[in-house]
């Protein structure tokens, strides 16, 4: 039979190679299928593999092994507050994503380098998974509660990566100011 990357067999219907019989898969945890899931054994005896299995990541995500699988997606609107963003996020099994370490903060940094300024999970200088904000990435930040913007709002705690900046951490309008962009973190689940 042939070995699939990242695919089980579930129904071993060709495994003694009768020609035109096949074998049907499934993809493992955190991989999807593309295409019908079968492998047909062909007249010649090799096996015609009618499907693949992709990260749920897809091409835009950033698949991360860290204590536990996480799903990284850049996401794309007209225009988002922090709090409607987190709220799509949300609708996706998920949470605006919570940069913690420093490997994680390098990953997303190289990753999502084209991005530009972003939504992340940080507000009131604690990250959405509950943890308090502490600089351990090396970097300049501006986390001052003010957005000259909307200075006599109350609400300017909500943080942003903003890679083209000489301060790549900041802090903006939650309520009213609204980007384009932010990166949603989801949880896979583990093998």
């Amino acid at each position: 039979m042939p070995s699939i990357p990242n695919a089980e067999t579930v129904e071993p219907f060709g495994l003694q190679r009768q020609y035109n019989m096949a074998n049907k898969y499934a993809c493992n945890d955190n991989f999807k299928i593309e295409g019908r899931p079968f492998a047909v054994c062909q007249n010649t005896g090799d096996w015609k593999v009618l499907f693949t299995c992709v990260n749920e990541c897809g091409p835009d995500g950033l698949h991360l092994e860290e204590e536990t699988a996480s799903c990284i997606k850049h996401i794309s609107t007209n225009g988002s507050t922090w709090k409607e963003a987190r709220t799509i996020c949300q609708q996706q099994g998920g949470d605006l994503v919570s940069i913690v370490t420093k490997a994680k903060w390098d990953s997303v940094i190289e990753y999502f380098r084209s991005v530009g300024r972003a939504w992340i999970g940080l507000k009131d200088k604690r990250w959405m998974t509950g943890e308090s904000f502490n600089n351990v990435f090396e970097i300049k930040v501006q986390l001052n509660d003010y957005d000259s913007d909307y200075s006599k709002e109350d609400e300017n705690t909500c943080g942003i990566i903003a890679l083209s900046s000489s301060t790549p951490l900041q802090d903006e309008n939650c309520n009213i100011r609204k980007r384009e962009h932010f990166l949603c973190e989801i949880r896979m689940l583990q093998k």
